[in-house]
């Protein structure tokens, strides 16, 4: 019996009181394997979190670009709705010049004078089948009748036989140096060319029109002529009257569609903004709308922010 005892006891192993129990080393690898566990966690609610706000800043700049879209194609509504109303008033000019009434002439002045706003409408114009302008009288032109043969809008209704309105891109009165947007249709005298009428509108009154029902003080909104010059702007009108866009705008290309989005910095004030634009029916004109992208994405950084302070108080 002690001899089972002794044999027992050389094939036990020695016992070591320092050697933890397998419950004990079991719960140390656990509490070892908890922050990082937590860390892994973490990770992964950061990373759906930015996800998240991603997706948040790409449908807020998707909702800009919709708006822009819907605002560039009203406004273009509105500028074709002023034009028309100029159009119109320039036929009736016309019809008044061939009645070859003067008295008439000035009547027909005056009444579009009177229905337009203040300073919408520069001045009227006429000008022979030589191009010299002969209405307004010379000495109201300081003597010299100014020769408009040279002109784009004149060579082109002197080589059609359409009826149709050109608009030029603005340019500089000679005398007063003034901006002024040039309107006109060719004069006919049984099937001969005799002249040209003009229009000259005010930018500024363009102008104004666009800046009704802007969203932010920030945002512009631009009439753009097809050879990329600017014809007016809803703010800072002076900058850009003179000047040209960029070329690479997606919308001076020449296979641009008639309406389109892009986000690009202004030229001229250096802010990025969110584009839309749409062309005009039947005219070389575009509108561009571009929301600042500041102003857009605000809200949706601000959330972002807050997310983010929240994520650091937690975090282990």
């Amino acid at each position: 019996m002690l001899a089972d005892r002794n044999a027992m006891a050389a094939i036990a192993p020695p016992f070591s009181p320092s050697a933890p129990p397998p419950a004990a080393r079991w719960l140390r690898r656990l509490a070892l394997a908890l922050p990082f566990a937590g860390l892994l966690l973490t990770g992964l609610f950061i990373w759906r979190a930015e996800a998240a706000h991603a997706a948040l800043r790409d449908t807020t700049i998707a909702q800009a670009s919709d708006r822009a879209q819907q605002l560039a194609a009203a406004k273009a509504l509105q500028i074709e709705g002023l034009l028309s109303a100029a159009d119109l008033a320039l036929r009736q000019f016309r019809d008044q010049v061939l009645q070859g009434n003067p008295a008439e002439v000035e009547a027909a002045v005056r009444r579009v004078a009177e229905v337009l706003p203040d300073g919408a409408i520069v001045h009227f114009g006429l000008a022979d089948a030589r191009g010299r302008l002969v209405y307004p009288p010379a000495a109201s032109q300081g003597g010299v009748a100014p020769d408009l043969s040279g002109r784009t809008d004149f060579r082109a209704h002197a080589a059609s036989v359409e009826d149709r309105l050109v608009v030029q891109p603005v340019l500089m009165t000679p005398r007063g140096g003034q901006w002024v947007l040039p309107l006109s249709r060719p004069l006919r005298r049984d099937g001969r060319f005799d002249g040209i009428v003009l229009l000259a509108l005010s930018p500024a009154f363009l102008a104004d029109a666009l800046a009704r029902q802007q969203v932010s003080t920030q945002d512009a909104i631009t009439l753009i002529h097809a050879d990329a010059s600017y014809i007016a702007r809803n703010a800072a009108l002076d900058k850009v009257l003179g000047r040209s866009a960029p070329t690479s705008w997606p919308l001076l290309r020449p296979d641009a569609p008639s309406q389109g989005r892009a986000r690009d910095t202004s030229v001229i004030d250096g802010r990025s903004r969110i584009y839309a634009w749409y062309r005009l029916d039947r005219l070389p004109l575009f509108i561009a709308v571009g929301f600042d992208e500041a102003n857009v994405l605000a809200p949706a950084l601000a959330q972002q922010r807050r997310a983010r302070l929240r994520m650091a108080t937690l975090a282990p």
